[in-house]
Order: structure tokens, then sequence, then C-alpha cells
């Protein structure tokens, strides 16, 4: 005599099942029915309870196993906490079925529903590669002017200004911030007066001796001219002056 017994509540049985089947990998057992896992989790329904890499059950229920790595996007079918696309990078992110790592120059966000997506870094910030959930403000001497920066290689700023965390253009000429304004963001300079600042550079350089720069925003020295001799003031900057009558100056002089 045959025995009926209800099907279990992770697997499915069709007419005439003889053993209870498994819902495929990326699905879940639902009312007898195997549905997409749902964004931002992934479905491994397996009977032995591992995952394809042979880690143990991360969690059982009705075959939905649990959240998707925060440094990966999940949207329908994914069976991984960290899931790779055979062809991530030719898949636009907004894709719907899309499951790999988060693309370069872009964050997991999550929303308050506990689920999340990726964004684009903000103009200021930058991702280089697929991992990391966070951005990072644009390092000194570099600009980040696009929302999804990835690199920075592109992005020297200007001769002539310097750069520090968070610049947005290459030739920043930021107001000072006032100690009390805490919106206030300094991002860079024009290279002030005494000073020059090459491509680049994260902060402005004194002239070596015997050369001398005049006026602000300068990018290299210049040799001190003959008739004159250029040495460091009080302030630790070069100075052109004029020669003492009698003095050999007849250029690149420093005393």
């Amino acid at each position: 005599m045959t025995t009926q017994n209800a099907c279990d509540a992770d697997r499915i049985c069709g007419d005439l099942t003889i053993t209870p089947m498994w819902c495929p990998i990326g699905f879940y057992a639902e009312s007898n029915d195997c549905l997409q896992c749902p964004k931002d989790t992934f479905c491994w329904p397996d009977a032995d309870g591992v995952d394809e890499s042979g880690a143990a059950t991360l969690g059982a229920g009705n075959g939905l196993w649990g959240e998707c790595d925060s440094n990966f996007k999940c949207t329908l079918e994914a069976y991984s906490p960290k899931p790779y696309d055979s062809d991530f990078a030719s898949v636009q992110l907004g894709s719907d079925d899309y499951n790999g790592p988060v693309f370069e120059g872009y964050y997991v966000e999550t929303n308050d529903d506990g689920t999340t997506e990726a964004l684009p870094c903000p103009v200021g910030t930058f991702k280089i590669g697929l991992y990391g959930a966070s951005c990072l403000d644009c390092f000194s001497g570099f600009y980040c002017p696009d929302v999804g920066t990835s690199e920075l290689t592109s992005y020297s700023c200007d001769a002539g200004y310097y750069c520090v965390e968070g610049a947005t253009v290459s030739n920043p000429e930021d107001p000072e911030c006032a100690a009390e304004d805490v919106e206030c963001v300094q991002t860079g300079y024009l290279c002030p007066e005494g000073y020059f600042c090459e491509q680049g550079t994260t902060h402005p350089m004194a002239c070596q001796k015997g050369f001398y720069v005049e006026g602000t925003g300068n990018s290299i020295c210049t040799n001190c001219p003959e008739g004159n001799y250029c040495d460091y003031n009080a302030n630790i900057i070069t100075v052109k002056q004029t020669c003492i009558e009698g003095s050999d100056c007849s250029g690149g002089n420093t005393h």
C-alpha cells in the first residue's frame, strides 16, 4: 500500500512525484513553485546544504539562503553571496539581470528597507577596483570632476595650483574657510606668491637659492637675473635683491 506524504516546504512536487525536487540554483520554493531569488539575496537550494564553493549552510528557509555581500550587486536569480557575472564588464549597472561585483567608481548604498543598490561615487570622490563598499575623497594633487570616477592618473591638478583632498576641478581657487564655517570645504588654491606649484603637486614649494618667482600661480622658478642675487628671507622663500656695488652678480647668484 502506497503512502501519500506532504511535499517538503523547501522543495517542489509535481504530478506523480516520487521524490521531492530541489529548485534550480538562483530560485527558491514557495507554494510548490520555484520563484526567482529576489534582489539582494542569493539562493542555493541544495540537498546537502552547501553552496557552490563547498561552504556550510548560511541559513536555510524555503531555499532562501541569505543576503548578498555588500560589495556585490545581486538583482535576480543570484546563487552566491559574491556572484561573478561571466561578462560583467559589458553589462550596464542598472540592468535587471546583473549579478556581480560593484563596478569601479561605484559604492554600495543600504536603503531604509535594508536592500542595497550600487550608486556612482559623487564628485570629489573615487573608487578604484570592484571591491570596497565606500568611496574615498580624491587624493591631494588630483581632482575628481565626475560622478563615478574610478582612476586618478588622468586627473592631476594644473600647474600653478595645488589641490588638497576632495578637489573637484583642476584649478581650484577656494577662499579660506573660516574656522566656524563647518560646511566650508577647502579643496585647493592658486599657488601663492613666492612659491611654485608643479602639475599634481600637493603643496606649494619654495625655489632653491639662485632662483625666484614673482606674483602668484607660478609653476617653475626663474634663474636669478644678472645684477641681482636671490636668497631666502625670513619666511624661507627666495627673494630677488639688487647686488651690492662691487659684488659679482653675473646671474644665478645666491648672495
